[in-house]
């Protein structure tokens, strides 16, 4: 979806800066001494862990993400057919809400111990 909306996805990212110092010594009339120093920083990343958030902006600038989550805190709202009607069957929609994660090989593996 990001890919088609932005005309692709971006792999990597480089920076490069440099800085110059010269410094001068001896009066101006006189021959001079220049010292030139340089330094050159090269900063290279990997762009796919920021993909989800970047499509999350995308489609919710052009209006096609909607974040439902107060609405399904609502118990009303799952009976009524409420839902259905604040995003129907298609529709992108982002839930946040507390969660846990749970492990049925891992319980199962204890609970036959």
């Amino acid at each position: 979806m990001l890919a088609q909306l932005d005309g692709g996805v971006a792999e990597e990212e480089r920076e490069t800066s440099s800085q110059e110092k010269r410094y001068t010594v001896g009066p101006r009339s006189v021959a001079q001494h220049l010292q030139v120093a340089g330094s050159e920083r090269y900063t290279q990343r990997s762009l796919g862990d920021a993909i989800f958030p970047t499509l999350e902006e995308a489609l919710e600038s052009e209006g096609l993400l909607r974040d439902i989550s107060e609405e399904t805190a609502d118990p009303s709202q799952w009976g009524s057919g409420g839902l259905e009607r604040i995003a129907p069957p298609g529709s992108l929609v982002r839930i946040t809400a507390m969660g846990s994660l749970f492990d049925t090989r891992y319980a199962a593996s204890v609970l036959s111990r």
